[in-house]
């Protein structure tokens, strides 16, 4: 459950997140073994202990390995939790190597000795760019900003010198951050159809919801997540479409996209917006 928070959390993630607490501390507490004593705080902490990726963005081949960021803590509040990992492709698929460049999902599993099950989602991109010192790639480059306090003479010298400027992150990013393989194959999902509400954030949020819900063999629990899709699909179907580009200069303006948004759009939106904040609330994938 890589989780990443942005800005404070509403009530209805409190809530969630509580709840989530409140059912690992039933569980814990109705399997301890004689003479083990785990305590609530134990669980909320373990509930914030992350999984990680060796790589988020990956050469075809072999899937990058999973494993709990600190796993001495994780034993220490818990007990031993070992882990196992099924990667699926962007159609949905289980398999055991990348093949082709593009979208995966590892989907991480565990349980507590006290039988509670754990499971934890994380995007991956697979891509054939090199992510080195010595490569000519430079996935990140810095902006000129005014705060900088940086002669405007000194950020041309870097725009000319790029490659050889930059080291480190600013060329390992992509392969060391989650948020990098989130925003690549969120991209890679969208289209010339893609509404203009869409972001590769919320591509990412739905191919995470439809998984989960193949993945839910619970009829009770897969139900809402079944009837949350269609209304997110029509929700994202009915929302404005982009003007096509035009050939040679920008794309043109339309009064269908400057159109305010109508009421049951609206509502729909919202009910997109909700349904992707308790899907990152309860599942971690951001």
């Amino acid at each position: 459950m890589t989780t990443a928070t942005i800005g404070k959390p509403n009530s209805f993630t409190k809530r969630l997140r509580a709840c989530a607490c409140l059912a690992l501390c039933v569980m814990v507490c109705a399997h301890m073994n004689a003479g083990q004593h785990v305590r609530p705080a134990d669980v909320r902490a373990f509930m914030d202990e992350r999984v990680v990726s060796e790589r988020y963005v990956f050469p075809p081949g072999r899937f990058p390995t999973c494993a709990w960021n600190n796993e001495h803590a994780v034993e220490k509040l818990v007990g031993p939790v070992p882990l196992s990992v099924a990667y699926y492709n962007a159609a949905f698929q289980r398999v055991t190597s990348a093949d082709e460049p593009g979208r995966y999902g590892a989907v991480i599993e565990g349980t507590t000795q006290a039988g509670f099950a754990v499971r934890r989602y994380i995007t991956l991109f697979c891509s054939r760019a090199e992510f080195d010192d010595y490569s000519r790639n430079v996935p990140v480059r810095m902006n000129a900003l005014r705060d900088y306090g940086i002669a405007k003479k000194k950020w041309d010298t870097y725009a000319a010198r790029e490659e050889r400027f930059s080291f480190g992150g600013l060329k390992y990013f992509p392969q060391r951050d989650p948020d990098a393989a989130i925003f690549l194959a969120g991209l890679n999902d969208m289209d010339e159809r893609s509404p203009i509400e869409d972001t590769p954030r919320i591509r990412d949020r739905q191919w995470w919801i439809t998984l989960k819900r193949r993945l839910d063999t619970n009829a009770a629990a897969g139900e809402p997540v079944r009837g949350v899709q269609a209304d997110t699909t029509r929700a994202v179907e009915s929302l404005p479409r982009a003007p096509k580009p035009a050939l040679n200069g920008p794309a043109p303006l339309s009064l269908r996209t400057l159109q305010p948004v109508s009421r049951e759009q609206k509502m729909r939106i919202d009910s997109l917006r909700t349904v992707c904040r308790a899907w990152a609330a309860s599942s971690g994938i951001p």
